[in-house]
């Protein structure tokens, strides 16, 4: 059955999609997605939607949907965060620096 055999494999991406995510490879992130919408419009020419439903159901592929989902949405907060402290470090790094180079200005017209 070839409905079968394309859910097979894209759960076994999903699964590739999920280890990457785990091991922050992101490298190879984009070539796991692609194969997966690749899949997934193969599957919508499917006419039988009861059965790719059931199939669906029997393979458990929600549930690991969810776990890929609640993965992307873990390291997005993750480097959002770390981006924003990036950001005020910089922020803070520069106004040290200004402030420092300001005061040795000044001290350099008074001599």
């Amino acid at each position: 059955m070839e409905v079968l055999k394309v859910l097979n494999e894209y759960k076994n991406i999903s699964n590739e999609v999920l280890n990457a995510l785990e091991s922050e490879n992101y490298d190879v992130l984009e070539d796991f997605l692609n194969k997966r919408e690749e899949l997934i419009c193969i599957l919508n020419s499917f006419e039988d939607e009861k059965l790719l439903k059931d199939l669906i159901e029997d393979l458990d592929l929600i549930s690991l949907e969810n776990k890929i989902q609640k993965a992307f949405n873990e390291k997005y907060l993750k480097l959002k965060n770390e981006l924003k402290s990036f950001n005020a470090k910089k922020s803070i790094s520069k106004t040290y620096f200004k402030t420092q180079n300001l005061d040795s200005f000044f001290l350099n017209k008074k001599f």
